[in-house]
């Protein structure tokens, strides 16, 4: 079987609303210039080769169970894929109406902790999580 015949046959088996999705992001590409074209690819590229970076991190163990998991949603089928992704969104949905009934108070001090979390290092937010542990206790 050809590359192009493999990438239709998966094409096909896509939800409709992903179809419509991949065939919008088509014409849009068909419209832009070389250069828009150019920075897009290069855009992807870097956010490729940070994730690559991330990834190469991570603890043999961690990337055994990345493996693990990009192989069983190689074999889901794409209702089962939308399935957990509508679950994962009803999650997320339930997680902000929560945040959402917190005071405002409680609100930014979480978001300030978020801010300064995302600015730490795997080995500060370890300690950091550690110590909020033992304050809690």
């Amino acid at each position: 079987m050809k590359e192009w015949e493999k990438r239709k046959k998966k094409f096909d088996q896509l939800p409709p609303e992903k179809q419509a999705e991949i065939k919008e992001r088509r014409e849009q590409m068909k419209n832009m210039t070389p250069e828009e074209k150019a920075a897009m690819k290069k855009e992807r590229g870097e956010r490729m080769g940070k994730a690559k970076e991330k990834y190469d991190q991570l603890s043999p163990e961690k990337q055994a169970e990345i493996k693990e998991r990009r192989e069983k949603m190689k074999n889901m089928t794409p209702e089962e894929k939308a399935a957990m992704k509508k679950e994962r969104g009803e999650k997320m949905e339930k997680a902000k109406e929560k945040f959402d009934q917190l005071p405002p108070e409680k609100q930014a001090e979480i978001k300030a902790d978020k801010e300064k979390i995302k600015n730490m290092t795997k080995e500060e937010r370890k300690a950091y999580f550690q110590s909020k542990k033992q304050n809690k206790n």
